[in-house]
C-alpha cells in the first residue's frame, strides 16, 4: 500500500482526473454547439413556416377586400324594380319589341328580353 503514498501516484491521478473534466467541459461544450445548431434550424423553419402563413394571411385579406368592395359596388337601387317590371310586361303584351321597351323604360335591352322570355315560360305553363 505504498504505492498511494508515492507522489507520482498522487501527480499521476490527479493528472487523470483534471484531462477527465478537461474532456468533460469540451464535449459539454461540443453537445452544446450541435443543441444550438438544431435548435437554429427549428427557429429558421418556423420562422419560414410563419412569414409564408402571413402572406397567405395577407393575400386572403386582400381577396376579402376585394370581394366586399365588389359587393358594395353592386347598386341594389339599379336593378328592375316592380313598377318598370309592370309596364315592361304591359308594353310586351301590347306588341312593343325589347328595345322600345328598353329605350322608353331606360333598361338595358338584356333585362327587357330576359324579362320577355320568362313571361313567356311562365306563359306556355300556365296553359
Amino acid at each position: 500500500m505504498s504505492f498511494l503514498t508515492n507522489p507520482l501516484t498522487i501527480y499521476g491521478t490527479v493528472a487523470a482526473a483534471i484531462l477527465a473534466c478537461l474532456y468533460l467541459v469540451f464535449s459539454l461544450r461540443l453537445e452544446m454547439a450541435h443543441a444550438d445548431n438544431r435548435h437554429r434550424g427549428t427557429a429558421k423553419n418556423l420562422n419560414d413556416t410563419i412569414s409564408a402563413m402571413q402572406a397567405e394571411m395577407e393575400e386572403l385579406r386582400r381577396t376579402e377586400h376585394d370581394r366586399a368592395a365588389a359587393v358594395s359596388a353592386h347598386d341594389p337601387g339599379r336593378g328592375l324594380n316592380l313598377q318598370k317590371r309592370a309596364e315592361a310586361l304591359r308594353m310586351y303584351r301590347r306588341g312593343s319589341d325589347a328595345d322600345t321597351v328598353a329605350s322608353a323604360l331606360g333598361l338595358p335591352k338584356a333585362e327587357v328580353m330576359l324579362l320577355q322570355k320568362v313571361q313567356r315560360v311562365l306563359a306556355d305553363q300556365a296553359r
